[in-house]
């Protein structure tokens, strides 16, 4: 097992120092329970807890979900027994007494909210399960006419209503980037009464023509069948302001096993296996650029000039190699990170750099880029805080349509290309994203970088420390870049 001292410097797959020497290379170079319930549901209030109990605990945005006087249910089965507890006022429920393989589930979801109710198991191994609520990104009406689709511009997560067995509610969607796109039902299999299909047109915007339905592909029970269709989407087919890109036609419709409607289609739209929710109400950090390089440290770098190569961080352990948090420290005087100096027995060595707007050994993109393909990896802290505009500077973000996309309003009113998150403007379209008003304007890490590197200060570091967590680039040796 690796020894990693201090956890910022697991985000040292981006790290180097300043001194001579060559660059390195890779980092490495070599319970069970027994079934007491007499019938098929635990009590309401049954919220034990214990080495046998089997828990619960749901989640939004990052933070506990509190029902706050809602009457929401857990609900345990292994496909023959149900067993239900309440979510207490900390959104958790358990139960005890179970013994196998449970799939995992929620009863009375309030409006405006879902979850993938086919995405948890829990088994005598593994007997807490932490459920993650989304938030409906709402839809317009309409969707009765080839061509006055519901227009769908962004991954989320959506949920149309059904009113017959005849009903089909018609979507456009428009890429905005490059990937592989899915569109997936999710109903719950264990409920086992409604089969969701979709039906795919083939064509462009002007002309369209019905091309077959799908009722499979996703999770599956006897009676319901999520779907799961697919859409590849290279350069050339991303939609953009002035038009042009591919735009694909769907329609989504159900049956009712015992004829009951209307019925709520829950569906997610995806880019590479993922999407993020509600992405504005992650909070758009700013970087305190007037802290970035003062006076005093411009000074102490002019006088500093890097005396060789860049060299790694990490350092021989007998056998392999390894990144130690006690060999680096914060300077006080100079304000950046700094290598131990056995000489003078402080943190006054070689400075710390971090690759910034430039590829490293460990990523082959830079942080600049790092997103391109619709992810969220600067998007740390559970979701809470957005460090797109810490690293990228409001210019770049603007240019791209970051904040107002090409086609808002508010971008012919001069708005610098941003609404601020202040004046909560109600003109922009439900994909903007709004910006704090300090950041309109504000440059960001990759403006001040030299050749693609920055040295480290106090806010980079922590920047750098939570992108290592959230993405477990190290993880006590089992790591995406230490495996």
């Amino acid at each position: 097992m690796k020894k990693i001292i201090c956890l910022w410097l697991a985000c040292l797959l981006t790290l180097t120092m300043v001194a001579c020497g060559t660059y390195n290379g890779p980092l490495n170079t070599h319970g069970t329970g027994e079934a007491t319930p007499q019938d098929t549901t635990a009590g309401e209030d049954d919220t034990t807890q214990g080495e046998d109990a089997f828990t619960v605990e749901v989640v939004l945005n990052g933070e506990a979900f509190l029902p706050e006087g809602l009457e929401i249910y857990a609900q345990w089965t292994d496909g023959f027994s149900f067993y239900t507890a309440k979510l207490d006022e900390e959104g958790k429920a358990s139960v005890t007494g179970l013994d196998g393989d449970y799939q995992v589930t929620l009863s009375n979801i309030p409006d405006g909210l879902s979850y993938n109710p086919n995405a948890y198991v829990a088994t005598n191994d593994a007997r807490h399960v932490t459920i993650q609520l989304y938030d409906l990104d709402k839809i317009r009406r309409g969707g009765d006419d080839l061509y006055n689709c519901i227009e769908l511009t962004k991954v989320g997560m959506y949920q149309v209503e059904i009113t017959s067995p005849d009903h089909v509610v018609l979507f456009e969607f428009k890429p905005q980037t490059n990937g592989v796109y899915t569109v997936e039902s999710w109903m719950d299999v264990t409920a086992n009464d409604i089969n969701p299909k979709i039906d795919v047109y083939y064509g462009s915007t002007a002309f369209k023509t019905f091309a077959y339905t799908l009722d499979d592909g996703g999770a599956t029970s006897q009676y319901t069948k999520n779907f799961k269709y697919e859409i590849k989407i290279a350069d050339e087919g991303i939609s953009n302001s002035g038009g042009g890109g591919q735009a694909f036609t769907f329609g989504i419709r159900c049956d009712s096993k015992d004829g009951t409607y209307p019925v709520k289609v829950n569906f997610v739209v995806q880019i590479n296996g993922g999407f993020s929710s509600n992405r504005q109400k992650a909070t758009v950090i700013v970087p305190k650029l007037e802290g970035i390089y003062t006076a005093e440290q411009y000074a102490y770098l002019d006088a500093h000039p890097v005396a060789g190569d860049f060299v790694g961080m990490e350092t021989d352990a007998g056998g392999y190699l390894l990144f130690d948090g006690k060999n680096y420290g914060y300077n006080e005087e100079t304000g950046f990170y700094h290598k131990y100096n056995e000489a003078t027995g402080k943190f006054d060595g070689p400075v710390v750099y971090a690759y910034i707007s430039a590829a490293c050994r460990f990523l082959d993109k830079d942080f600049t880029h790092i997103e391109d393909d619709g992810n969220k990896t600067l998007t740390v802290s559970n979701g809470t805080e957005n460090y797109k505009l810490f690293v990228q500077g409001f210019d770049s973000l603007s240019a791209m349509g970051y904040f107002c996309v090409q086609n808002c309003p508010c971008r012919a009113e001069g708005n610098g290309g941003a609404c601020s998150i202040e004046k909560n403007c109600q003109k922009c379209h439900s994909e903007c994203n709004p910006c704090p008003e300090a950041g309109i304007g504000h440059m960001g890490y990759a403006n001040v970088a030299v050749n693609g590197l920055c040295p480290v200060n106090q806010e980079l570091k922590d920047f750098l420390q939570k992108l290592a967590t959230h993405q477990k680039y190290f993880f006590d040796g089992n790591g995406w870049v230490e495996l």
